[in-house]
């Protein structure tokens, strides 16, 4: 059976043996038909996951999230039945999470809910002709506007960098559907790709999400993907919001959308219309966690870098500004209280640096010198939201970040 089962799987798979055990075997293939046996009965349910633009706190779109009901009336998840269905049972799969998606959203226009909706589809579909042609007739009779039905493409292979695929994908966008590449950053899906492609949305990753509070330094990598993909014509989606604290640091670095568990979790249609109805809008104002004041805080060194860059008098200010109360981030770190003390206080000796800086230089700071005081400044309120919370710095930062004027 072995031998059986690497010629099915052809001569261009890179495994190239297979281990046959007779009850585990068995057990796979009862397991195998039974997922099949329910998605051709017609056992498929979509959930849908709120996505909220995280400025304004609105909600501007859901996710519709493939699910199959078993025989014991529980949910199997895509991880459990996917990997057993072969390509046209993932188009068929597309097509009717599109049907179902399209009903259900009639339905949340008359609630007063119009919303866009995110469909899961393989690339290959896109090379299969007979497939987009069937997906163009559905959203055609839908009777939605186009721009609310979002195709998100998860990169698996090098399909997407086919010239006819690409050019699918540009018919699509031309007709009004939007295109969103998934899970950017992970193993396989590429920044490279991006430019290649006519893509309106990226959806990040769910790990830099989960990831932030124990490595607050990729703030700085989300900060410049931001200014890429704005530069771009394009939005992100941050995936994996579990909690208060990364939502608070990727809405104050200027993160478009959001969707996680901490926003809410998948679920049927009639209760997200219970969920709509419930949920409560409230804009981003202000950092209220010391992840976000630092998220705040970055976005604002890097707009000075770019200022400094062609006025170097920006800055000559900074002398007779004082951090803790005319300062922006300084009044939003003081805020925090004690939580953000060495936050605070690493601002506060910045400040302090960057009034030597003036005073020497009289003309005006050097980008340079800003960037190298920026980079010590940055180094330590990493260090201050990655370590437990104390009274004050240790002598070594402090020297770090601030130097002397007879030093500058």
């Amino acid at each position: 059976r072995a031998l059986y089962a690497l010629k099915e799987e052809g001569a261009d798979q890179p495994e190239r043996w297979m281990l046959f055990h007779a009850e585990a075997d068995e057990k796979k293939i009862v397991r195998q038909k039974t997922i099949l046996s329910l998605f051709r009965a017609g056992m498929v349910r979509v959930q849908y996951q709120p996505i909220i633009d995280l400025q304004t706190g609105r909600v501007s779109g859901v996710e519709a999230l493939a699910r199959l009901a078993d025989e014991d009336g529980g949910l199997l998840q895509p991880g459990e039945f996917l990997p057993q269905l072969n390509p046209s049972d993932l188009t068929s799969l597309t097509q009717q999470v599109l049907a179902q998606s399209i009903v259900d959203m009639q339905c949340a226009d008359k609630s007063g809910f119009p919303l866009y909706v995110g469909i899961n589809m393989e690339p290959s579909t896109l090379a299969d002709p007979k497939a987009m042609d069937e997906l163009r007739r559905q959203i055609v009779n839908s009777g939605l506007p186009p721009q609310r039905i979002l195709l998100e493409l998860l990169e698996r292979d090098d399909t997407l960098s086919v010239a006819s695929t690409q050019q699918v994908l540009h018919e699509l966008k031309t007709s009004g559907v939007r295109v969103a590449l998934d899970d950017v950053g992970s193993a396989y899906s590429s920044l490279l790709r991006v430019k290649e492609l006519p893509i309106d949305i990226i959806k990040l990753d769910r790990a830099f999400s989960i990831d932030l509070e124990h490595h607050p330094k990729e703030l700085r990598f989300l900060m410049n993907l931001i200014h890429l993909m704005h530069s771009m014509g394009m939005e992100i989606v941050a995936e994996g919001i579990e909690s208060e604290t990364p939502k608070d640091a990727l809405s104050a670095l200027g993160v478009k959308h959001g969707q996680g568990y901490g926003i809410a979790r998948p679920m049927d249609f009639g209760s997200l219309l219970l969920w709509l109805e419930r949920h409560k809008t409230v804009a981003w104002t202000r950092p209220m966690s010391p992840l976000g004041a630092v998220a705040l805080q970055l976005r604002g060194l890097d707009a000075t870098a770019r200022i400094l860059s062609h006025r170097p008098t920006y800055l000559n200010y900074i002398p007779n500004f004082d951090p803790d109360l005319d300062c922006d981030v300084g009044i939003h770190m003081n805020r925090l209280g004690p939580v953000a003390a060495r936050l605070s206080e690493a601002h506060r000796v910045f400040h302090g640096r960057l009034s030597a800086l003036c005073r020497q230089s009289g003309g005006g700071v050097k980008p340079d010198d800003f960037d190298a005081a920026r980079m010590a400044y940055e180094e330590e309120l990493f260090r201050a939201v990655a370590e437990p919370p104390s009274s004050s710095l240790p002598d070594a930062h402090l020297a770090a970040i601030g130097t002397s004027t007879q030093q500058v």
